[in-house]
C-alpha cells in the first residue's frame, strides 16, 4: 500500500469518526431515529462519503457506519451511554451541518464546532436529562417547585391571552363597522360593551374562553389541603395564587374578606338577639353614665341599653 492511499485511508476513516460523534450528540440528546439519519446524511454529504455506499445504523446503545464499495469496506463503531433530552443541540447539530455544507468548512473547523456543541451545558430548569427513566413520582417531585410558580404565572398569562384577544376583537370591530359606513363614533362603539351588544354584526373577546391545561395532572385535593395547612402562616394573598381556579386571586381575597366581615356581623347580631337584645339597641351609646341600669362599660364608655322586662 503506498503512502498516497494510506492518507487517503486516514482522512477517510477520521470522517467516519466525525460521522459518528455527530450522530452519537443526536443519540444522546434524545433525537429522534428519523432526524438522526437525516442529519448523519447530510454531514456525510458535507463529507464526501457517497450516500449509495453508506449505512448506518442506529440503536439505543450504539451506533454503526459502513463504508464499502466492490472492493473496500470500512466500518466503525460508536457507543451511546450518557443520554438525556437536549434539544439546543439537536437545533445546533442542524444548523452545523447545514452551515458545513454552504460556507465548505474544513474538517478542522468542523471538529472544533462539533466539540463546542458536546460541551456546551444543558440549560434546562430542572434538568430534564435526570428525568429520564423516572418513574411519575420521581417526575411529580423533581417538578413540585416549578408547578408552584407555574399556579403563580398562569393567571398573568391567562389575562394576557384575553387582553390579546380583546385587541384583535377591537380591530376587527373597526373594520366592520368602517366597512358598514359607520365614521364617527367609532372609538366609543368598541369601547363600550353596550353599543357592542346592541348590534348583531360585531365580536365580543368576551365570547372566547382562555384554559390553561397542565402537563402534569393536578391533585386539587392536595394544593387545596396545603392551603387550607398555610392559613394564617402564609399571607393569603399567596395562598390564592395557588389555586389555579381562581383566575384573579386579589379580587377574590377581597371578596373573601368581605364575606368574613359580613358573617362575624351576622354572628354577632344572632348573638345578641338570642340573649334578648335586638338590632334597634346594638351598639346604642345614649345611656346615661350615672344610671347602672345601663350597663355602662367602665373602659370604653359605651353602653348597650337593657331590654325591657
Amino acid at each position: 500500500m503506498d503512502k498516497t492511499m494510506v492518507e487517503q485511508e486516514i482522512i477517510l476513516r477520521r470522517k467516519l469518526d466525525l460521522l459518528l460523534r455527530t450522530g452519537k450528540i443526536l443519540v444522546e440528546s434524545a433525537a429522534d431515529t428519523n432526524r438522526i439519519v437525516r442529519n448523519m446524511n447530510r454531514v456525510a454529504a458535507y463529507l464526501g462519503l457517497p450516500e449509495e455506499n453508506l449505512h448506518i445504523d442506529v440503536t439505543y446503545t450504539m451506533l454503526v457506519v459502513n463504508l464499502s464499495d466492490e472492493s473496500h469496506s470500512y466500518s466503525k463503531f460508536q457507543k451511546c451511554e450518557k443520554h438525556g433530552i437536549n434539544m439546543t443541540a439537536i437545533s445546533e447539530i442542524s444548523k452545523l451541518s447545514w452551515r458545513a455544507i454552504e460556507e465548505d468548512y474544513s474538517l478542522d473547523r468542523y471538529e472544533e464546532e462539533l466539540e463546542k456543541i458536546k460541551n456546551k451545558k444543558r440549560n434546562y430548569t430542572p434538568r430534564l436529562a435526570e428525568l429520564n427513566g423516572a418513574t411519575a413520582t420521581e417526575i411529580k417531585m423533581k417538578y413540585a417547585g416549578l408547578d408552584i410558580k407555574a399556579g403563580k404565572k398562569e393567571p398573568l398569562l391567562i389575562q394576557a391571552f384575553r387582553s390579546f384577544f380583546a385587541i384583535i376583537t377591537d380591530l376587527l370591530n373597526v373594520q366592520k363597522l368602517y366597512a358598514s359606513g359607520v365614521v364617527s363614533g367609532v372609538y366609543e362603539t368598541i369601547t363600550t360593551p353596550e353599543l357592542i351588544e346592541a348590534r348583531d354584526d360585531l365580536y365580543q373577546s368576551e365570547w372566547l374562553e382562555v384554559t390553561v391545561s397542565r402537563n402534569l395532572p393536578q391533585n386539587n385535593k392536595e394544593i387545596a389541603d396545603i392551603v387550607a395547612e398555610l392559613a394564617d402562616i402564609v399571607p393569603d394573598s399567596y395562598l390564592y395564587e395557588l389555586l389555579w381556579f381562581i383566575d384573579d386571586p386579589q379580587k377574590a381575597l377581597e371578596e373573601m374578606r368581605a364575606q368574613k366581615e359580613e358573617s362575624q356581623q351576622t354572628s354577632l347580631t344572632n348573638s345578641l338577639a338570642a340573649i334578648g337584645y335586638g338590632a334597634d339597641n346594638l351598639g346604642d351609646t345614649g345611656g346615661d353614665p350615672d344610671n347602672p341600669d345601663d350597663q355602662q362599660n367602665s373602659v370604653t364608655g359605651s353602653t348597650i341599653t337593657q331590654p325591657p322586662e
